[in-house]
């Protein structure tokens, strides 16, 4: 056996290298166009202190990283490079096409600056150089094999690019490969990429720089096979990790111009970027780890370009993230997938919130607060650091695999799983990097001023001024933050502090020496003290935490917090190695009959303190469910136990809240829930949810209870799995053995999520009731119901506001797209002409449109956009009726063909089919309009519409043609009342104040064509 002395004598060779600035701006060459308004402080320029969990983490890490042996992690890159080895590569992704490598030299750069432990700088530097070895032995532009074998790699595939050839990966629904990209190649290279390139950013080794810059080479030489970029947005569905950061990185790092223009042309702009800009929210269903690395390109972009489109992208992506998708603990998704916003206990899994996600996230939020610098970045950063990086990894783990999560499991009675010894997923590869750089954002400073963000026990070198201080205090066990000046010669600006959005700004006391200072202190903002700063000078923040709770979309199911710590009950240990992880298991071990529902609890939650008792010294309480005591620990703790993120409250205030939204829900097999249950059916379990299966022609029927306030409007609430493709049979609603409503098919309504069904019950059946008889009776096909509920008037506005909306107009539904649809075996294909780039190409089998909602039944005209070379003829079939449509050939181009059908009253489903094959279709979407709007049987250029977004909207709605077009905006009510009339494009917004919550007509006239599209006022 040979033996390994190369690696060893080069680690001798090494020894002694000192520490380098990692921060980023001392090593560009070009200046940003953007100047930011904070910058972190160096790793290196801070240490953290013996005694808190971070640091006891961050010892746990160092000593892993050592473990590894950094000659099996290049096994592949050494073989493609023709360099012996006898180091045997490690299991898992890694064995035969791993980038791991590569984030393993991140986390080593990282942990190295953090800790000046010269052993992995050795380490680092020796991975490096066999790099450029490789590089220039392989002659390849840049490129490197990094694969098992080279008649496998990916690079020949790469080479041969034409843009052409996106197919769908899981039906066309969220995630795409493309053979121009050799698959998804583009993810690995992105993360080999960032990892060379973050060992020059923490250890300013040079020759990190120079094998970056010619992996960057060869990016710009493939983009250079795809000249067109319609062709390179079609690419671009294809998972390629955050390459446009790289390509900003690249032109900050040398100037050269050809890099910042590739990394214009990387943006994905044509699906994601533009409408995101408007306040779009396109990301529902869709891959979350396949978009989170994109946002960092919009805010790297928009720094040394200006870009504000870029801008307004960045700032809405972070917005919808945050506020729509995140759980209480800081990560978002479900099986790595987006959910519909605002519905995070759909997002509850065994596969919830992978990690790579939440790495993602901290990257773009830190970003997002150098350039705006508003605090609210900064208290995301706090809750999904403490929640979920902290709880990613095993604190009693040692093993080969690391001990990391790769997903938060999130249902009631699951446990945390971490991955075995033969993973090494991608949450292995950025769990290297998560747990290396605790102390990135601990503090940030301008050209003024230093600011505390968390209150983590640390020590901070300002070489540049002279300035060091030290942070102690066990912050949030203990509430006081002890600060000392150890010495200063040439700071004399403000310290600032954070104070969180959720603390009690009026509770917090600060004191300069034993002065109390008299300083104004808002929650949400900084803390701000200025004087001589001198050694010895020391600063006491005392701020009290206290217990708090933050609702899910169901106000009486929250997440309970100890100031910034989400804290969960304990609901039993798990015996060794059952939290060992099959991550691909979407059922998990729930052990849902243990635990059908959320931990109850009687008390009132605005009154925690009360009842909740702390242990003394601990950050542990003990509680009384409404069956069992409870003992709640913070979330990052909760290891090798069961638990549950979010509780149920069902005490008087919360019945209150429950009498006026849902009075009565129906939770499957929970007895005191599923009261007076009639009808033949299964109780089974999928995804780790009971449903309801009902045969053809059978039925379910419940006893529900309604609102007390009389006069209350009540609706029937019935929950989906959204990607059935087998029981997914029509049904009908009855309350007291009256039809309410009926509806088609529910083929895949949509990836991921769990779509709700709403239908109207007449006040004629609940006046004088305290409850009603509700029956869903099966018609053809066989369905699983997952949820039921009753809920009121007042639910829909706060939570569904267009459902609602959409019952008071006489409009349909918003423009429904072909892509949007279930489309059964057909691919969804991608283009820079059709509206929002995707379409569904040569249509042979159907598409069928779900829950097409009309207040009133009648005439309306259905527009088709399509484009063929020969005519074809469709069924259209609307609620079992069918009607034979011919369309016209289009001659290749987008057109609209109209023409008229019969839709009844609530909602309805619309299915078009060909009656031949023989030359299909490409179909863009669907629009209907009241009879009399639009032309029967003629063809419309698609480019002749507008658009208003963001739709709903509560404070501007802007307006936009596809074309260069000149008219007047009109904007009228329901009753077709003008409001509002204006010449566009001289105005090309409207501020909606002046507008009640409602749906509006929009109108657009440019003295040959007239359209019509509606707007949402929602505030």
């Amino acid at each position: 056996m040979r033996k390994r002395t190369g690696f060893i004598i080069a680690m001798l060779l090494f020894a002694g290298y000192g520490v380098h600035a990692e921060e980023t701006d001392d090593l560009y060459v070009v200046p940003r166009v953007v100047e930011k308004k904070w910058t972190n402080f160096n790793l290196s320029d801070v240490r953290l202190l013996d005694g808190s969990y971070f640091k006891k983490m961050q010892d746990q890490h160092l000593n892993y990283l050592l473990s590894l042996d950094p000659e099996r992690l290049l096994n592949n890159v050494l073989r493609g490079g023709d360099i012996p080895t006898s180091a045997a590569n490690y299991g898992g992704w890694q064995h035969d096409n791993g980038n791991g490598f590569s984030n393993y030299m991140a986390g080593c750069a990282m942990m190295y600056a953090s800790t000046g432990d010269v052993r992995l700088l050795e380490r680092i530097k020796w991975m490096i150089d066999q790099i450029a070895v490789c590089q220039e032995k392989e002659n390849l532009d840049g490129f490197f094999y990094f694969g098992r074998s080279k008649g496998a790699a990916s690079y020949n595939a790469l080479m041969a690019a034409t843009g052409n050839g996106v197919y769908p990966v899981n039906n066309g629904e969220d995630f795409y490969t493309n053979s121009a990209m050799a698959g998804m190649a583009f993810y690995q290279l992105h993360r080999i990429f960032y990892g060379i390139r973050d060992v020059y950013y923490y250890t300013g080794y040079e020759k990190a720089k120079t094998v970056f810059v010619k992996c960057m080479e060869w990016a710009c030489k493939w983009t250079d096979l795809i000249p067109e970029d319609a062709q390179l947005q079609m690419a671009l569905e294809a998972e390629h990790g955050g390459m446009t950061e790289l390509f900003v990185d690249a032109y900050a790092l040398t100037g050269n111009k050809r890099f910042i223009d590739n990394a214009e042309r990387w943006v994905h702009s044509l699906n994601f970027r533009d409408q995101m800009a408007k306040g779009n929210d396109v990301l529902t269903s869709r891959h979350a780890n396949v978009y989170d690395p994109k946002y960092m390109g919009l805010i790297r972009d928009y720094e040394f370009t200006g870009n504000e489109q870029n801008r307004d992208a960045a700032l809405n992506t972070w917005d919808i993230v945050v506020n729509h998708h995140v759980l209480s603990m800081g990560g978002h998704g479900r099986w790595e997938r987006y959910g519909e916003p605002g519905k995070f206990l759909d997002q509850l899994a065994n596969t919830s919130t992978e990690t790579c996600c939440t790495n993602n996230m901290l990257r773009f939020t830190k970003a997002m607060f150098s350039v705006f610098g508003d605090g609210k970045y900064l208290d995301f950063y706090e809750k999904a650091l403490y929640n979920h990086i902290l709880a990613s990894k095993d604190p009693d783990n040692q093993s080969v695999g690391g001990g990391f999560c790769y997903y938060q499991s999130l249902m009631p009675g699951q446990c945390r799983k971490y991955m075995d010894d033969n993973s090494f997923y991608c949450c292995w590869e950025t769990g290297l990097e998560n747990h290396s750089k605790y102390g990135e954002a601990i503090y940030f400073h301008n050209d003024d001023d230093i600011l505390v963000n968390l209150y983590i026990p640390s020590t901070l070198e300002y070489e540049d001024r002279g300035f060091s201080m030290r942070m102690e205090g066990d912050y949030p066990l203990e509430n006081e933050i002890k600060l000392t000046i150890l010495k200063n010669q040439d700071f004399n600006g403000t310290i600032r502090f954070r104070c969180p959005q959720w603390m009690d700004a009026s509770r917090v006391n600060i004191t300069v020496n034993g002065q109390t200072q008299k300083v104004n202190i808002e929650s949400g903002k900084f803390i701000n003290i200025r004087q001589a700063w001198k050694a010895g000078d020391v600063i006491v923040l005392s701020m009290p935490v206290e217990l708090r709770y933050e609702p899910s979309e169901e106000p009486n199911v929250v997440s309970l917090f100890y100031g910034p710590l989400v804290i969960v009950p304990n609901l039993g240990a798990v015996a060794s190695g059952d939290y060992v992880s099959n991550v691909w298991d979407q059922q998990g071990d729930t052990q849902i009959d243990k635990f059908p529902d959320f931990p109850n609890f009687t008390q009132s939650k605005e009154e925690l303190s009360t009842w909740m008792k702390r242990k003394e010294g601990t950050l542990e309480f003990t509680a009384q469910g409404a069956d069992q005591t409870y003992n709640f620990v913070p979330f990052y703790q909760a290891n090798h136990m069961r638990t549950s993120v979010y509780q149920r409250f069902t005490g008087e205030k919360d019945k209150k809240w429950e009498n006026n939204y849902v009075p009565d829900r129906i939770i499957f097999n929970v007895n005191e829930t599923e009261h007076a249950y009639g009808g033949r059916t299964s109780l089974e379990k999928n995804y780790n949810r009971y449903y309801r299966h009902v045969d053809k022609g059978r039925s379910l029927s419940y006893t529900l209870k309604l609102s007390e306030t009389s006069g209350t409007q009540h609706w029937i609430a019935i929950k989906h799995q959204g990607w059935e493709t087998e029981e997914v049979g029509d049904y009908e609603v009855y309350i007291d053995d009256a039809l309410i409503g009926s509806i088609g098919a529910c083929e895949k309504l949509k990836q991921f999520t769990y779509p709700t069904n709403f239908f109207k019950i007449p006040l004629d059946l609940t006046k004088g009731k305290s409850e009603v008889r509700l029956k869903i009776l099966q018609k053809d096909r066989a369905m699983n119901y997952y949820g039921i509920e009753i809920v009121t008037d007042k639910y829909l506005e706060e939570f569904y506001p267009e459902t609602k909306y959409a019952y008071e107009s006489s409009l349909p539904a918003t423009r429904l797209e072909a892509e949007a649809s279930q489309p059964h075996e057909s691919n969804r294909t991608f283009d820079g002409l059709s509206s929002s780039g995707a379409y569904v190409s040569r249509l042979s089998t159907y598409l069928q449109f779900n829950n097409v909602f009309v207040k009133k039944g009648g005439t309306y005209h259905l527009s088709v956009c399509y484009r063929g070379s020969a005519s074809l003829r469709y069924n259209v079939t609307v609620n079992d009726v069918v009607t034979e449509v011919k369309y016209p050939s289009t001659n290749g181009e987008w057109q609209t063909y109209t023409s008229e059908i019969e839709l009844r009253e609530g909602f309805n489903t619309i299915h078009l089919a060909p009656t031949t094959v023989r030359t299909p279709y490409d179909v863009d979407y669907i629009e209907l309009q009241p009879a009399g709007s639009s032309a029967l049987g003629t063809i419309l250029s698609d480019w002749q519409r507008f658009s208003v977004y963001p739709n709903p909207c509560s404070d501007f709605a802007y307006f936009k043609t596809t074309a260069d077009w000149v008219g007047v905006i009109s904007i009228r009510d329901m009753q077709g009342k003008l409001l509002y009339s204006f010449n566009y494009p001289n105005q090309n917004k409207l501020e909606v104040n002046g507008l009640s919550n409602g749906v509006y007509m929009v109108s657009f006239d440019d003295g040959k064509d007239h359209n019509t599209t509606k707007l949402v006022v929602y505030k």
